[in-house]
């Protein structure tokens, strides 16, 4: 009997994706697009093609960060909308455990503004620790526990010349092993989102 099929969305970075796939790793169809404001509609087209489907997806899997946000929010919405249709419940992925590399174990790390960067530890396809903030000294110390480690990031960081070029997939996110524990269906916040506190009108 075949592998049950599963549903990824990834629009946390530049370039989004769908796929389609057995949860034993087989990618039965997949599409690629730019993100940005465009992107909405090759996402839903992308999708209707997508729960055609015969049978159904069982799961659908969305990154969920760190990254665009609005990319993020994107993904959430879509992946909600289809799971209301099918009856599935959408199961949130950090999008770094569906980096396209080949390595086993590594660091992602990306630029979290302000002068911090993000940090997380993906050990066989799951996050061993973070996404987290730390300064560029915290960055670099964390690198050193893991030498061996390959480091990898979505965009150049002059201060980590070492790090590698890596970008998120919706198929490698279908490869993405289970975490121990279930996550928010939201995005992955580094910090607390920001409220701007509306001015008191003097009388």
């Amino acid at each position: 009997m075949p592998a049950p099929l599963n549903l990824a969305i990834e629009t946390s970075g530049p370039c989004g994706g769908i796929a389609l796939g057995r949860g034993d790793g087989e990618i039965l169809w997949h599409q690629e697009f730019p993100t940005g404001r465009a992107a909405g509609g090759q996402l839903f087209v992308a999708l209707e093609e997508c729960i055609r489907a015969e049978p159904p997806p069982a799961r659908i899997l969305v990154g969920v960060g760190p990254g665009s946000y609005a990319g993020v929010r994107m993904a959430i919405a879509a992946a909600t909308g289809v799971g209301l249709a099918l009856g599935l419940e959408p199961i949130a992925v950090p999008s770094v455990c569906g980096y396209d590399v080949s390595a086993p174990a590594f660091h992602a790390i990306g630029d979290a503004r302000r002068g911090a960067f993000y940090y997380t530890a993906v050990v066989g396809g799951r996050c061993q620790r973070g996404p987290k903030i730390h300064t560029e000294e915290e960055l670099h110390a964390l690198l050193r526990n893991e030498p061996q480690w390959p480091v990898f990031s979505v965009e150049p960081l002059a201060n980590f010349p070492l790090a590698q070029r890596a970008v998120a997939t919706a198929s490698r996110l279908l490869r993405a092993a289970a975490e121990n524990f279930a996550r928010l269906l939201e995005p992955i916040y580094l910090r607390e989102p920001h409220i701007t506190q509306p001015r008191t009108r003097v009388p």
